[in-house]
């Protein structure tokens, strides 16, 4: 990888610790460690690729059932997952970076006035003071200021004459926002991940539905002869499909399928199953954090 990439996103990461309390800081550390630890070298040869053994000739039907068991996979969810968080973090640099845009507008338009006094009480100036600054100069350092104010964005010159005292409300925005999006994402996810454990495990009790079983019933119509079918409880709300399976038509109701190394899947699935709790249990306290003590986080001016 470029070492200017690597050196872009420290740069970007410190920029934004400057408003991110402890906790928010902690909760970077956390995706860093887990996603790398927990994903890359853990569970990246288990959950890339959907795995699933069905005892059936007719052609389509194995893709159909792996399609039902698994209508999206572990993997691709869990990137998602990173991918929302990642989108959330970028528009909180955006606010930082307008932050710094702002700051500099405002420091230019104190230099401004500054320059503007002394144009104006030039001559009343001592000889000393006279020679050290030229009213050339002067003039043409106040028109470049004009022209640099010129070319920054309506944006920028509008938030910096609203907050021209304080910048903090408009961070205090930006971090609140961010905060907001990743609880609400994350809780999403949580559910979704619920889901799509149920829809895999064919478990309705919450502590069971990431032990994967050996054996995946993929069912092929609704109803057998007896009335039967998964139970309702069982099945997960989003991903259960109750349509007959064409491709699987020579099979009365079901087809016996089994899961190829299922007891280290579900370990998987419980580690990155906590990996999300620890993330919204984070994000939620780097709320709390903002609402009691991260208030002063904000008193620090810095570029």
């Amino acid at each position: 990888m470029d070492f200017k990439i690597i050196n872009n996103i420290k740069s970007a990461f410190k920029l934004t610790h400057t408003f991110i309390n402890p906790v928010g800081i902690f909760y970077h550390q956390f995706q860093f460690i887990a996603r790398v630890l927990v994903l890359e070298v853990f569970l990246a040869d288990l959950f890339k690729k959907p795995e699933l053994e069905c005892d059936v000739k007719n052609i389509g039907c194995k893709e159909v059932c792996l399609n039902r068991f698994a209508p999206m996979t572990h993997w691709r969810f869990w990137n998602m997952e990173l991918g929302f968080w990642m989108v959330a973090y970028m528009f909180f640099m955006i606010f930082v970076n307008l932050n710094k845009k702002i700051k500099v507008v405002q420091t230019t338009r104190k230099k401004f006035e500054v320059l503007t006094e002394e144009i104006s009480d030039y001559n009343s100036k001592n000889d000393s003071w006279k020679e050290a600054h030229s009213l050339d100069q002067l003039k043409a350092d106040r028109k470049s200021m004009i022209k640099a104010e010129h070319s920054r964005t309506y944006l920028v010159r509008t938030l910096a004459e609203r907050h021209s005292d304080d910048n903090r409300s408009f961070m205090k925005l930006g971090y609140f926002f961010y905060i907001i999006s990743k609880i609400i994402f994350e809780g999403v996810f949580l559910k979704l991940e619920l889901e799509l454990n149920r829809n895999q495990s064919q478990k309705a009790d919450f502590s069971e539905t990431w032990k994967l079983p050996e054996k995946y019933l993929c069912f092929t119509h609704e109803l057998n002869e007896e009335g039967f079918t998964l139970p309702k409880e069982n099945r997960s709300d989003y991903f259960w499909r109750d349509s007959e399976i064409l491709a699987c038509s020579t099979n009365e109701h079901s087809v016996p399928c089994w899961i190829p190394k299922s007891r280290m899947k579900s370990y998987g699935l419980l580690l990155m199953y906590i990996v999300l709790v620890v993330n919204f249990v984070l994000s939620s306290l780097e709320l709390i954090y903002f609402f009691t003590l991260g208030r002063k986080k904000f008193e620090k001016k810095k570029n």
